[in-house]
């Protein structure tokens, strides 16, 4: 080296760290991951829109009306037929005293359908419709045993002058035949003719025949 010339230290760059390259499976990688995050956040996305979107509930069934044409039915329940005290067949018994249908105010007429087994009201009578029924009741008849064979063709609510209402069965046979009354002991009381024409105008033609005018 020539003594003439001063020597400097040589030139280095600075120092620079090698750039990093993504490799082909790397690139996959974080791509699908993009996909997925895409995915998902779509995903609820699209259930947000469903829940706060979605229509209201449908209105729960209303309870079924009543239907007018049926209020006026009897009550299908079939009363339980009255125990037979032996010691009240051949009783003289009056239905209108025993009964306390003094001043009596209404009187409903129910038909036993024979197809159904249910009973429906044929009549509500009062005022003057209950002077025949009145006489009908009114009358002194012997009871005799009860009929099992002879269902309950009818009955007969009577709500007397105090509110209450007394219920009896009605055997069609050849006569109007009460039940039901308690001091009828569970036996039956045939009643007089003029209780067939009274009860008669409303019955279904079957039913008339069945008894002797």
């Amino acid at each position: 080296m020539d003594p003439q010339y001063p020597q400097y230290p040589q030139y280095e760059p600075p120092y620079q760290p090698p750039r990093r390259r993504f490799d082909t499976w790397t690139i996959a990688v974080i791509a699908m991951a993009a996909l997925a995050g895409l995915t998902c956040l779509a995903a609820i996305a699209i259930l947000c829109i469903f829940v706060v979107l979605a229509p209201p509930p449908a209105p729960s069934t209303p309870p079924p009306v009543a239907n007018p044409t049926n209020a006026a039915a009897a009550p299908t329940v079939i009363a339980a037929k009255p125990t037979l005290d032996p010691a009240s067949v051949g009783k003289i018994i009056n239905p209108y005293a025993s009964a306390n249908l003094q001043g009596m105010t209404v009187l409903q007429i129910d038909i036993l359908d024979s197809a159904t087994g249910n009973y429906v009201r044929a009549a509500q009578l009062t005022g003057a419709d209950l002077n025949i029924f009145e006489e009908s009741f009114n009358i002194s008849v012997q009871t005799v045993a009860p009929d099992t064979a002879c269902p309950d063709h009818v009955r007969l609510s009577v709500t007397r002058a105090d509110g209450s209402v007394v219920t009896m069965g009605v055997c069609l046979k050849q006569v109007v035949v009460l039940r039901g009354i308690p001091d009828l002991g569970g036996a039956d009381a045939p009643m007089g003719p003029r209780f067939s024409d009274a009860l008669a105008p409303y019955l279904p033609a079957a039913y008339k025949q069945l008894l002797n005018f």
